[in-house]
């Protein structure tokens, strides 16, 4: 359960609750007690596992989620983690003078942290598995800047159907 607090930060005040599990739709009990559930789901009648049987979504969860939320933050987030104007500028130009070297398998080609507001997932995956190592060199502090390479080999590991094989445990330990 997520919950926004005060100074517009997402924070989960009850990391210690039990996981869901399929059997706990079955019954429609967990959480029934403390108000959680309001209505069943119409997804309860069809003869699917609501837990184990839906995948997480990478385009949600890591390009619109985990990476959308660390630009923002760079950008326009609270003082102690938000860039300064020239160094987003520095950002900005950088994306830009490698759009004319992006091959044609990338779909769209980098635009400016100004207009991160109409990103598309894709130009955040772009960033995050191949600009934002480079262009953030220098530029971002280096503990910041040393946790995005941490996200960015990890996130890397996950998406080849090579890596993945021999590094999985690799990556999930560099997430945690």
């Amino acid at each position: 359960m997520t919950q926004q607090n005060e100074n517009n930060r997402m924070t989960f005040p009850d990391s210690n609750a039990p996981k869901r599990k399929d059997s706990d739709f079955d019954s429609f009990s967990h959480d029934n007690d403390s108000g959680h559930i309001l209505e069943k789901s119409p997804l309860l009648k069809v003869d699917i596992w609501l837990v184990t049987q839906f995948p997480l979504d990478y385009m949600h969860i890591v390009c619109l989620g985990v990476m959308r939320k660390l630009l923002i933050s760079w950008c326009r987030g609270p003082l102690n983690v938000r860039l300064c104007s020239r160094d987003i500028d520095i950002l900005s130009n950088r994306l830009v003078s490698y759009s004319r070297n992006i091959p044609v398998e990338l779909p769209r080609k980098p635009r400016s942290l100004r207009e991160i507001d109409r990103w598309k997932a894709t130009e955040f995956r772009m960033f995050l598995l191949y600009l934002g190592p480079v262009v953030l060199k220098k530029v971002l502090p280096s503990n910041p800047y040393n946790h995005f390479l941490i996200l960015y080999v990890a996130i890397r590991i996950l998406c080849n159907e090579v890596t993945i094989r021999d590094n999985l445990s690799f990556a999930k330990e560099l997430l945690l």
